[in-house]
């Protein structure tokens, strides 16, 4: 039993990157999902906020509120997916959400289950995405982890 690794930063346009999962992932083998979430969405409150006087704070936060949201729902969603495709395969997968702050226990996780294989899902939007947690993980995976595949929003970098 081998065992494979996903982390999602986005929950973009993943269709291609599930495909490539379940043709190298065999029966019995382990799939540990992590999904990495917002807590916030800075670029986007700081975008907004040059309308407050227009919108009023109230209304940005809650913007921001209904983008943290829906990118948790992305994520349960992806997750439910995941789980159904992997029983029908009889694949055994753990599934965590984690927040953006938890790299430091994402790196423990991985040196503890040493995966054969890391699937690394990174975003670009420059509203959503935490570039620097992104490229810290992806160097570090890098540095550390030989079987690494980075994709972008679904697509292969």
């Amino acid at each position: 039993m081998k065992k494979y690794m996903l982390i999602l930063f986005s929950y973009a346009g993943l269709n291609e990157l599930e495909e490539e999962l379940f043709r190298k992932i065999d029966k019995g083998d382990k799939l540990l999902v992590r999904c990495l979430l917002l807590e916030g969405v800075p670029k986007l409150f700081n975008h907004l906020i040059s309308d407050v006087g227009f919108l009023g704070e109230k209304v940005v936060c809650d913007v921001e509120d209904s983008v943290v949201e829906i990118y948790r729902d992305n994520a349960e969603m992806f997750i439910k997916e995941i789980n159904s495709r992997s029983a029908e395969q009889d694949i055994d997968v753990e599934t965590e959400l984690l927040n953006s702050t938890e790299l430091e226990n994402l790196k423990m996780d991985i040196n503890l289950k040493k995966p054969a294989v890391i699937w690394l899902n990174l975003s670009r939007n420059d509203f959503v995405a935490d570039a620097e947690t992104e490229a810290e993980m992806e160097t570090w995976l890098e540095n550390k982890q030989s079987g690494i595949k980075v994709f972008v929003d679904g697509k292969v970098k």
